[in-house]
């Protein structure tokens, strides 16, 4: 009657199971751009709903600052001629900005009806040459492709 395993059949389960987690790691690092893109995009759309809910809310002007060149943007409250800044965010390291379109210097701004100034678009890219589209309509209407 056997009782134990002999040494070949515990080096083949070992050798699988390192098998298995090489190739789990390896998709993983692949994904993993994605993955960062996709997140970076639903946290830029978070943030438009925010200033979009602050200028209904507070019937004052406020948007976000693109800086496609450094891989922020910053939350901006509008007084007047001053902007004062709520808050800056950086996008991930594997995640670029490939354009911003369809507003001055780069901001969208929301006015007192949940609408935009000017409506346009934001493009995110990443290593993978991957991109997500966020699309800003004139209505405040954020969608994503």
């Amino acid at each position: 009657m056997r009782k134990a395993f002999t040494l070949v059949e515990i080096s083949v389960t070992l050798g699988i199971i390192a098998l298995i987690a090489g190739i789990g790691v390896v998709a993983f690092f692949a994904w993993r751009p994605n993955l960062e893109l996709r997140t970076a995009a639903r946290d830029i759309v978070v943030k438009l709903g925010y200033v979009q809910q602050r200028a209904v809310a507070e019937q004052v002007i406020y948007g976000i600052h693109f800086d496609w060149q450094n891989d922020t943007y910053t939350l901006i409250r509008f007084v007047g001629e001053t902007e004062e800044t709520l808050e800056e965010k950086s996008l991930p390291e594997r995640v670029d900005f490939q354009s911003v379109v369809g507003f001055t210097n780069d901001k969208v701004k929301f006015i007192s009806t949940g609408g935009v100034i000017e409506s346009g678009e934001v493009i995110l890219i990443n290593t993978n040459d991957k991109t997500i589209t966020i699309d800003i309509r004139p209505s405040g209407y954020v969608k994503t492709h």
